[in-house]
């Protein structure tokens, strides 16, 4: 599980490559280890990534790629700042303040949820449909799945008299990571809804040369516990 501060336009592509320095354009990448010895990567040209801030923790490592505009004041905190104060509501309030002035928010912190192939759990309490982005749209109670994506690549739905009660969607961010989103009606009483669409939408991502992924904040317990098939026994 990685922990991470993002922006909403942020996108998870821009931040898992190798060698762990996001290629973004018109940003500073910035490494800090544990002492918060920071090293300065120069912007890599051809991938857009402005306004926005992502800080994430991996490895015992912190990386940032962050707007230029705010790169100093951003840096000179993290470099005063432990880890564990960063990812925190006193982290969100204070990076918030830097970056106010330059028209953006901080969000967060969350986690990350991925897993292997090999270790992804396939829950099967519900059949499970799996509908074109038209066909979705056609159905979908778009002020109840708002936690889906509606310009999705496939929905995975329970349906109940011609009605999704339940419904998880995949969201192509790019080099092969699609994101899970998910959601299940409020009224609806039957248990593993919630598992069932995620675990589908997974496979079927894995089945297609995808890696799924989803982000979750630490206080939403429901929805951590639907993204179960992200953690191996």
């Amino acid at each position: 599980i990685a922990q991470l501060l993002w922006v909403p336009e942020s996108t998870l592509v821009n931040i898992i490559e190798e060698p762990l320095v996001p290629p973004l354009s018109e940003t500073t990448c910035i490494r800090a280890s544990e002492s918060s010895t920071i090293s300065t990567h120069e912007p890599l040209a051809g991938h857009g990534f402005k306004d926005s801030i992502w800080i994430f923790e991996y490895d015992q490592n912190i990386y940032l790629g962050v707007d230029n505009d705010a790169r100093q004041e951003v840096q000179d905190f993290l470099s005063k700042t432990h880890k564990d104060m960063i990812f925190s509501s006193y982290g969100t309030y204070e990076l918030s303040r830097i970056t106010h002035q330059y028209g953006y928010y901080v969000w967060g912190p969350s986690w990350v949820l991925f897993a292997e192939e090999n270790d992804w759990i396939d829950i099967n309490k519900h059949d499970v449909e799996i509908l074109s982005r038209n066909e979705f749209n056609k159905i979908v109670d778009k002020k109840v799945f708002w936690h889906n994506d509606f310009n999705c690549l496939k929905a995975f739905s329970v349906i109940k008299n011609e009605k999704i009660i339940a419904s998880a969607t995949l969201t192509d961010i790019g080099n092969n990571f699609v994101e899970i989103g998910v959601d299940t009606h409020p009224d609806s009483q039957l248990s593993g809804l919630g598992s069932t669409v995620y675990s589908a939408a997974g496979r079927w991502a894995f089945q297609n040369g995808m890696i799924p992924f989803s982000s979750v904040g630490p206080f939403n317990l429901s929805l951590i516990h639907i993204s179960e098939p992200t953690r191996p026994y």
